[in-house]
C-alpha cells in the first residue's frame, strides 16, 4: 500500500524558540566569561612582567656598581674561540696602579697584535663582561609577560583541538567496527512512505 504524506508549511514550535533563545543565552555569557578570563590574563602579564623587569634593573644596577673600563693591549694574533662561539680572542695586557695584568678576552674581528681594546674588570679586578643597560630588563619583563600570556591561550587552543581527533578517531573506529547494516520498518522514499 502506498500513502501519500501532505507536505505543507508548519507552524513553528514554541519549544524550538526557546530552545533557540537558551542557547543564544548561553554562547552570550560563555564569550562574557572568555572575554573575562582574558582580561584577567593579561592583568597578570602586565603585573608580572613590570615586577620581573623591575627586579631586573634592580640586579643589573647591582651587577654595574664597581665596574671599570681600561684599556688593554693585544699581545698577541687573535684565534677563533671554541665552537659554537665564533668570536676572536686573544691575549691582552692592561696597567692599573702601576700593577700589569693579563687575560685571555674577546676581541673585534678587525684587532690585531698591539691594538688597544676594552676590558671591563670589577671592583676585585676581574675581568667581567661589559655593563648591561635598562633595555635588557624590559625585555625580560616584556619576554615573562608575554610567555604568561600565551601558555594558557595556546593551551586552550590546542586541547579542544586534540580532543576533537581524538573523537573522530574514536567515532571512526565505531564505524568501521560495526561495519554495514540493514534498517528495518517502512522505508521512506521523498513523501512517500512504502509500506
Amino acid at each position: 500500500m502506498v500513502g501519500y504524506v501532505s507536505g505543507g508549511l508548519r507552524p513553528a514550535r514554541p519549544g524550538r524558540e526557546s530552545a533557540s533563545r537558551t542557547a543564544g543565552r548561553g554562547f552570550s555569557s560563555t564569550a562574557n566569561t572568555g572575554t573575562l578570563i582574558f582580561l584577567a590574563l593579561v592583568l597578570l602579564a602586565a603585573v608580572i612582567g613590570t615586577v620581573i623587569a623591575l627586579d631586573t634593573a634592580a640586579t643589573i644596577r647591582a651587577e654595574n656598581v664597581g665596574k671599570v673600563a681600561v684599556s688593554a693591549t693585544v699581545t698577541a694574533h687573535p684565534q677563533r674561540a671554541r665552537p659554537p662561539d665564533r668570536r676572536l680572542q686573544a691575549p691582552v695586557e692592561w696597567t692599573v696602579d702601576g700593577r700589569t695584568a693579563t687575560a685571555t678576552v674577546h676581541v673585534p674581528y678587525d684587532a690585531t697584535r698591539g691594538s688597544q681594546v676594552i676590558v671591563w674588570l670589577d671592583a676585585k679586578g676581574s675581568v667581567v663582561g661589559p655593563p648591561r643597560n635598562s633595555w635588557h630588563a624590559a625585555m625580560a619583563g616584556v619576554s615573562s609577560g608575554a610567555t604568561i600570556l600565551l601558555a594558557p591561550i595556546s593551551g586552550a587552543l590546542f586541547f579542544p583541538w586534540a580532543a576533537r581527533r581524538l573523537e573522530g578517531r574514536g567515532q571512526g573506529s565505531r564505524r568501521h567496527g560495526t561495519g554495514g547494516g540493514t534498517t528495518t520498518g517502512p522505508e521512506r522514499n521523498g513523501s512517500h512512505v512504502l509500506e
